[in-house]
């Protein structure tokens, strides 16, 4: 799935005749934009300035750079600003998608509802480099309850695809549809006959401390 902004990525760059460079681009991090692109065109962050503009939706998928070190490039070449612009086309194709993923949950109820045992293997796409979000999905899928007994595996699959880039609750969303499905099923075979809500009721959230 990809986030689907509505705007492109885009930038426009200005290298100066003393490798000052100026990066004007839609982004949601304008600092993480100077550090990658330094480090890409192998100069020090204090010779790359970022002004960040209004972006047309980012949910993440516009934390790293894609073009502003080509054009950086160019500019340094040629000797004038240049702009560059994605197509929806290549922004599908080239930019970082959320991840994919495959996950089996199995769960222990009491007849009373209470949950006390929980085992959960999670498989996420990281695309051609590792990096998926996985590790979210492991420290946090059952997290929220007072489980005695919970065991989680995670796998972080490279694949030919982009590579994963954030996204809304990265690795979080995921396992919780998982978990919250999982936990409705149980509610729902409660074996005392009560309701389904009042089964969840005693799945509930652990209490503050």
């Amino acid at each position: 799935m990809h986030q689907g902004y509505i705007e492109p990525h885009a930038c426009v760059v200005k290298v100066d005749a003393d490798g000052q460079t100026d990066v004007w681009s839609s982004s949601q991090g304008h600092f993480v934009v100077r550090a990658l692109t330094a480090k890409l065109l192998n100069k020090p962050v204090g010779d790359v300035r970022c002004s960040p503009a209004e972006i047309g939706g980012g949910f993440g998928g516009k934390t790293v750079v894609y073009l502003e070190p080509v054009a950086a490039l160019l500019s340094q070449k040629s000797g004038r600003p240049v702009k560059i612009t994605m197509g929806r086309d290549e922004v599908f194709k080239a930019t970082g998608p959320t991840s994919g993923g495959s996950m089996w949950v199995k769960m222990g109820v009491t007849k009373d509802g209470k949950i006390t045992a929980a085992d959960g293997i999670f498989k996420f796409q990281a695309g051609a480099f590792p990096g998926s979000p996985v590790m979210n999905a492991c420290l946090c899928a059952f997290a929220p309850y007072a489980i005695e007994n919970a065991h989680t595996v995670g796998y972080d699959v490279v694949c030919n695809r982009p590579k994963s880039a954030a996204y809304p609750r990265a690795g979080l969303a995921d396992f919780g549809f998982r978990g919250r499905k999982r936990r409705r099923h149980a509610g729902q075979e409660d074996r005392h006959g009560s309701s389904r809500a009042a089964a969840q009721e005693r799945c509930r959230h652990r209490p503050p401390r």
